[in-house]
């Protein structure tokens, strides 16, 4: 898939979550994209895909830091759990692949668990 036709899966997936308030193009070459998915003015969800380098990641940003993430560098997946988001869980059930879908959807509980939606 191009950045552009990317971009645009990305825009797609996200307005079917009610949670998400706009969509900002942050960074867009040939091999690369990074978007913004807004929820509210210091919360995001931060998507990055390097086709040169086969990495995607996905990050849920609060206060200017990471506190949950999921990403896939070489195609191995691993997660960045909320408890400890600095670490790199390989564990077998965090090295499921997970599509920009399944991330949004793990979000929104991680948002509700927090009491922020």
């Amino acid at each position: 898939m191009t950045p552009e036709q990317l971009a645009h899966h990305i825009e797609a997936t996200a307005a079917g979550f009610l949670y998400i308030a706009r969509v900002e193009m942050v960074l867009r070459t040939p091999h690369t994209l990074k978007m913004r998915l807004h929820i509210m003015p210091d919360c995001f969800v931060q998507v990055y895909h390097n086709t040169q380098k086969d990495l995607v990641s996905y990050a849920l940003v609060m206060g200017g830091m990471r506190i949950y993430g999921r990403n896939r560098d070489g195609g191995t997946w691993h997660r960045h759990p909320v408890e400890d988001p600095d670490t790199h869980d390989f564990s077998e059930e965090r090295q499921r692949p997970v599509d920009l879908d399944g991330f949004l959807m793990e979000v929104g509980g991680i948002l509700a668990d927090l009491g922020v939606l």
